[in-house]
């Protein structure tokens, strides 16, 4: 009988299996760092010296795969800790059309490509930065509307498509740049040349997330600094469709007017102020927008059948969101004055629309913390405004105040279904209209729906006038 010292006779196999294991790891280790050394030394002395060799032959196949001529003035190697550094000196893309003489379309006087030794395991070509100091770009819409960035043909209808540059871009961790100067030409509106000066840009990407900053100076005539700034989420380009985060766009002035030459302005036409604004995107679409504008001398247009609102200033904060079936639109501390002198205060005040869902109507709510009824006469005209209201509010001209106010109904804002409605009332008063007369001073409660409703008056002196 074994005594009870002995070693059971399974628990060798056991160890022995173990130690094969950390035997293999250990190798591989050793493997590791020997070809890495190998990887290291093959790299110092055979090829970054002759890197300079291959400076032609670079150059044609960039100008193959770009359909542009392109120039490399030198390249140079260096070391940023144990990873290897290639530098690139005056890159250049000029147009087909032009000669030598032309300013580039692309100029990157120094490019700094810090190379990761990830790029061996991946076998792909991984940086562990991209900076480039000082480049040049220039941006053209052409009148059939492609796009030409960097002397690079782009179709604005095939952005969803396979974008090997782009993707390869957005995979790198770390992308800098200094000092741009970036230019763009519109053929299509016909417009003069903008110029974005001293452009700062940072981009960081980590496992599908895209963080970036921005900022760029335009002529100092149409606006100051333009600081913007994202954090958002998209495996690649052809995946916009699903990319989610936010984006914050600040300027502290900018003149309306002379940046319609080149973006599209529906609403607002002229004004000259400041303007931040906050963009949650979802699904790769816009869905909630908020902004805060302190804005002078405003033109605005609502909609296009709509006559020009003309406002003397504009401030306060707006909101608009975009999600179905919910569209919401909302103001807090929105101010503005008209330029005959009518003021409008909305300290809180929202609309929110539920969109119709097979044989259901169309819900809408209206609630706000004040409003005053007499600017709605001046402003009924430039409003999307059923027709018999806007000509109600002209013939009635209502004055006074409406506080903690609630209104909700379904279907047409002016034939509504369904209807709840309740707001406080304060020195409200209309002007004579036909057989009834007109009345001001009045201030109350009001609360009334398609079946009936209460009201309740204050003590306060009431006249009738004739």
């Amino acid at each position: 009988m074994p005594s009870l010292g002995d070693s059971s006779p399974a628990s060798t196999p056991s160890a022995g299996w173990v130690v094969r294991v950390l035997q293999w790891l250990w190798y591989a280790v050793l493997v590791g760092i020997t070809a890495f050394c190998v990887t290291l030394l093959a790299v110092r002395y055979i090829v970054f010296p002759h890197v300079e060799e291959y400076r032609d032959d670079l150059s044609s196949a960039l100008a193959k795969q770009l359909g542009q001529p392109v120039e490399i003035d030198r390249l140079a190697t260096g070391w940023d800790g144990w990873n290897p550094k290639l530098i690139v000196y005056g890159f250049r893309v000029r147009s087909g059309a032009a000669d030598a003489a032309s300013p580039p379309v692309l100029d990157l006087p120094e490019v700094n490509l810090i190379i990761a030794w990830t790029s061996l395991p991946a076998l792909d070509l991984r940086l562990k930065e991209l900076a480039l100091e000082g480049p040049r770009l220039a941006i053209r819409r052409d009148k059939s509307g492609k796009l030409r960035v960097g002397g690079i043909a782009v179709d604005p209808d095939q952005m969803g498509g396979d974008t090997p540059v782009v993707d390869w871009l957005l995979r790198q961790p770390h992308i800098a740049v200094h000092d741009a100067l970036i230019t763009w030409k519109d053929d299509v509106r016909n417009t003069g040349e903008l110029v974005l000066d001293h452009v700062q840009l940072r981009l960081e990407s980590r496992f599908g997330r895209h963080r970036f900053g921005l900022l760029g100076t335009p002529p100092t005539d149409i606006g100051s600094t333009i600081d913007v700034r994202g954090d958002l989420r998209v495996e690649s380009t052809t995946s916009w469709e699903e990319a989610t985060g936010k984006v914050y766009a600040r300027v502290d002035y900018a003149d309306i007017a002379a940046w319609s030459q080149w973006l599209p302005m529906p609403t607002i036409r002229t004004g000259k102020g400041a303007l931040r604004f906050w963009l949650d995107v979802d699904g790769g679409k816009p869905r909630d927008l908020t902004a805060d504008v302190e804005l002078l001398d405003v033109k605005a247009r609502i909609e296009p059948e709509l006559p020009e609102l003309d406002l003397a200033s504009l401030n306060g904060r707006a909101g608009w969101s975009g999600a179905p079936p919910r569209r919401e639109l909302t103001a807090r501390n929105l101010v503005f004055v008209t330029t005959s002198g009518q003021r409008f205060d909305a300290e809180q005040l929202s609309l929110a629309i539920h969109e119709a869902k097979g044989n259901g109507a169309a819900t809408s709510l209206l609630e706000f913390d004040r409003l005053q009824l007499a600017p709605l006469r001046e402003l009924a005209a430039h409003l999307p405004l059923p027709e018999k209201l806007r000509t109600d509010l002209a013939e009635l001209a209502p004055r006074g105040t409406l506080t903690h106010g609630r209104v909700l109904w379904e279907g047409e804002m002016d034939a509504p279904s369904v209807y709840n409605a309740a707001a406080d009332f304060t020195d409200v008063g209309i002007a004579p209209h036909g057989d009834v007369p007109g009345v001001q001073g009045l201030s109350g409660r009001i609360e009334m729906t398609q079946a009936g409703g209460d009201l309740k008056m204050s003590g306060r002196s009431v006249t009738v006038d004739a």
